[in-house]
This record gives structure tokens, C-alpha cells and sequence, in this order.
């Protein structure tokens, strides 16, 4: 069953971290095979001999190439998770029935289980929003009772904003690469959240170049937690150490 509160798993995984410990998440892929970073950033970290887990959207899965990029994150050694159907804000569509929140993570689920059957199931819920009528939701769909979660994060560097204004000015690399050391300092360990693609639904020219500085930076943070000696290592084994 799925809990009821939303900080749970987020909490225990900071207490199952070690010193100097960090887990790499990436959302809203898959992302264009042609144009898009999921690909290039999954095997970069296989260069470096990281595991990740991605948390992709369904529609995304859907656009072309999008089960063909979930075959080779498996065959690059990353982990799967469920990140919606659509990307909703899911407090809110839970006012408009409880059916409709199962439906966004049954339909990913029918997607993705190709690629999960062999790791444990995760989600990811849009924005990291979450409250009781949510869950309760989901634990009503039998289909989903296997699924652990939700898992939010402890540290995010505002990857989303790249190339954009934020307070009047076009918020960078640099903007991100503070803002992540800062997080990341007061524990030296935790959940990362970044980003490979934008969940939506149409992909511009703007998002494309945003997921190539979002791919830059992502070689900057590795780069830089490597120097700084962190070591890394995966969600699904960190899960798996409960429900094994």
C-alpha cells in the first residue's frame, strides 16, 4: 500500500544514505531520440558508472522512439520509474475523481512494465505534490499496490528555469550549479532531482536548447560531486534493501 503520507520514503532514504551518498533522478522523458538529451545524458552516466532512475511521462513514451529510448536506458543499466500519464498536478485532479488519478499511473504502468518487471516499482508524483485523497486514490487499484512511493526529492537545482527569466534575469548554468551545492550541503547526502526533457506535450526549439543546457549541467554536477568525493548509487537498490 502506498503511504498516506507524502515525506515518507523521501525521509527513509536520507536515513539509508550514507555519508557523502547521493541517488541521480531525472524527469519528464523520455525525450526526442533525434533531438532530444535522455539518451545522451543515460549514457554518459553508464560511461561514468552511474546508475539513474528516470521517471517518465506517458504521453512522451508514446511520441515516436519512445519505447525504443526505455529499451536502451535498461540496456545502459538505469531504472525506470512511473512519473504519470500526463503530468498533472494530482491534488487537483483528484477533485475531479478519484478514477482519473489511478487512470494517470495505470496507463504509464501499461507502458513501462515491459522495462520494470525485474526492479521494484516506483512513482514519482508531478511537481512532488501529494496529499491523503491522492493516495487513497491509488491504493483503490489493485494493479497499483505494488508500486512504492511517492518519492520526492531532498535536493533540486531549478533545471527547469534554465535559459529562462526568473527575477529578471536569464537564470543559468551557474544559477543551477549554486543552487544544487547549497541544497545538497546541509545533509552531504540525498535524492537529486534533474531533469532530461520537459513534460510538454510539444516539444519547441526553446525546450530543446533548455535540455542541452540541462545535459551541461548534469556533466558539471557529476564532475563536480566526484570531485568533492561523493559516491553514488541507485534508487531501486536503496528500495530494494526493504523489500528484498
Amino acid at each position: 500500500m502506498l503511504n498516506l503520507a507524502g515525506t515518507f520514503w523521501t525521509d527513509q532514504l536520507l536515513t539509508r544514505l550514507g555519508p557523502r551518498q547521493v541517488c541521480l533522478t531525472f524527469d519528464d522523458g523520455p525525450g526526442d531520440p533525434q533531438k532530444g538529451q535522455t539518451l545522451a545524458i543515460a549514457e554518459f552516466l553508464h560511461r561514468e558508472g552511474i546508475s539513474a532512475t528516470f521517471f517518465v511521462v506517458g504521453q512522451r513514451i508514446e511520441q515516436p522512439g519512445g519505447r525504443e529510448t526505455l529499451y536502451r536506458l535498461r540496456q545502459l543499466g538505469h531504472t525506470i520509474g512511473n512519473h504519470t500519464f500526463s503530468h498533472p498536478d494530482l491534488p487537483t485532479l483528484v477533485q475531479s475523481g478519484p478514477e482519473k488519478v489511478a487512470r494517470e499511473f495505470v496507463d504509464t504502468h501499461h507502458l513501462i512494465r515491459d522495462f520494470v518487471h525485474d526492479q521494484p516499482l516506483m512513482f514519482r508524483p508531478p511537481f512532488g505534490t501529494w496529499d491523503e485523497s491522492v493516495a487513497m486514490a491509488m491504493n483503490s487499484v489493485l494493479e497499483l499496490n505494488h508500486y512504492h512511493g511517492p518519492f520526492c526529492w531532498h535536493v533540486e537545482c531549478q533545471d527547469w528555469s534554465l535559459g529562462k527569466k526568473v527575477d529578471g534575469e536569464i537564470w543559468t548554468i551557474e544559477h543551477s550549479q549554486d543552487r544544487f551545492q547549497s541544497q545538497l550541503q546541509p545533509h552531504q547526502r540525498g535524492l537529486i532531482l534533474l531533469h532530461d526533457c520537459l513534460a510538454d506535450k510539444i516539444q519547441t526549439e526553446g525546450n530543446y536548447r533548455r535540455d542541452a543546457l540541462g545535459f551541461e549541467l548534469t556533466k558539471r554536477i557529476v564532475g563536480w560531486l566526484r570531485q568533492e568525493q561523493y559516491k553514488f548509487t541507485s534508487l531501486d537498490l536503496l528500495i530494494g534493501e526493504e523489500t528484498s
